[in-house]
């Protein structure tokens, strides 16, 4: 944490939600999130999934897109769910 945001770095970053409200079991919820990106950001929030461990791939779930404009690598922007409804521009700069 620094400032009181939680940041993250590197090529390969997830961070899980392992605490003590419902046993870490969540069904209906609203999700409410500030982010700030920088030039080339690809990001997510994953939501309704597992931690696979290491470094394997997130693959039950869905993932929330943060991603900004200048990251072309990724077609799907901020906003984007990933893979169910593709966002092709930012919302904002």
């Amino acid at each position: 944490m620094k400032d009181g945001a939680i940041v993250c770095n590197g090529s390969f970053t997830h961070l899980f939600y392992s605490g003590k409200v419902n046993d870490a079991s969540f069904k209906n919820f609203e999700l409410r999130a500030e982010f700030k990106t920088a030039p080339r950001t690809n990001s997510g929030i994953f939501f309704h999934t597992e931690n696979p461990g290491g470094k394997k791939k997130v693959d039950k779930g869905y993932e929330c897109q943060i991603c900004g404009d200048s990251y072309a690598k990724d077609p799907r922007k901020t906003g984007s769910l990933y893979d169910v409804e593709d966002v092709k521009q930012s919302a904002t700069k």
